[in-house]
């Protein structure tokens, strides 16, 4: 698998020498996001490069993006399907050569421009599902550096336990949303929080109260360790970060929930 450095010289970097860290920082467009919770990226990963032109993996063009979406024709189901085929197929590809030579990838490097529309990240996520990934890394600038968002898709959804408490944040109509499942911390029709969509701050503070006042510091299970993030089809990839980097921690870095799930969105 080519590193971050020769992704960035297939998009276009015109450099005498190979870029160094800074060059990279500067060169890559991912969101910027504050710097709390997130995790080191690591090069030896696959890297899925979505641009406004283009979906690149492995440092190749796969595939074609304008005005935010792929085209419908390179779609399986058309306008309203989910599955990029030639993004599927080329990781299943490129994943089954990396299982012969013994050295499997734990998950996928995601460098999704800012300005990409929530329902083209789900397709690539779900494209590359179908190939067999589910553990994912967001890549995002905080300060200076190129640091990740760790998110997931599970295999199938687990059965809900009883008390599974369920928190979700959605993005819809530029209001952000706190709710759960269980309907104990508000519901998708009467939210413990509606704001703007800006305000992922006030989704932070919320989201600590009710993890202070449930669990007082003492460990949770792992499903209550969890939050699901869902938006509506146009919201952009930097919205969606800014939502990942408030709920899965504080400001000072620990933990509030910090398994990320994806669900496919609003209509």
């Amino acid at each position: 698998m080519r590193t971050l450095l020769a992704v960035i010289a297939v998009l276009g970097c015109d450099h005498g020498s190979p870029p160094g860290a800074t060059d990279l920082g500067a060169s890559l467009r991912v969101p910027t996001v504050a710097n709390h919770g997130l995790i080191a990226l690591d090069p030896a990963l696959p890297m899925v490069v979505v641009t406004p032109t283009g979906i690149v993996i492995d440092g190749k063009a796969i595939e074609a993006v304008s005005g935010g979406d792929v085209d419908p024709a390179d779609k399986e189901g058309g306008a309203l399907g989910l599955t990029i085929p030639r993004v599927r197929d080329f990781m299943k590809a490129f994943a089954a050569e990396q299982v012969k030579r013994g050295t499997p990838a734990a998950a996928v490097t995601l460098a999704i421009d800012p300005t990409t529309p929530y329902h083209l990240l789900v397709e690539v996520m779900f494209s590359l599902k179908q190939a067999g990934m589910h553990r994912f890394v967001i890549g995002v600038r905080a300060g200076s550096a190129l640091e990740g968002i760790p998110i997931e898709l599970p295999e199938s959804a687990p059965p809900r336990a009883e008390k599974q408490l369920g928190m979700f944040v959605t993005l819809a109509k530029a209001h952000v949303q706190v709710w759960s499942i269980s309907g104990e911390e508000g519901t998708l029709k009467a939210p413990a929080l509606d704001v703007p969509a800006g305000r992922v701050a006030d989704v932070q503070k919320t989201l600590e109260d009710i993890a202070d006042r449930r669990w007082h510091g003492a460990p949770r299970a792992d499903v209550d360790r969890q939050i699901v993030v869902m938006a509506d089809s146009t919201t952009s990839m930097q919205q969606v970060a800014d939502v990942m980097v408030a709920v899965r921690t504080r400001a000072d870095g620990s933990e509030l929930f910090p398994t990320l799930l994806l669900s496919s969105g609003i209509e």
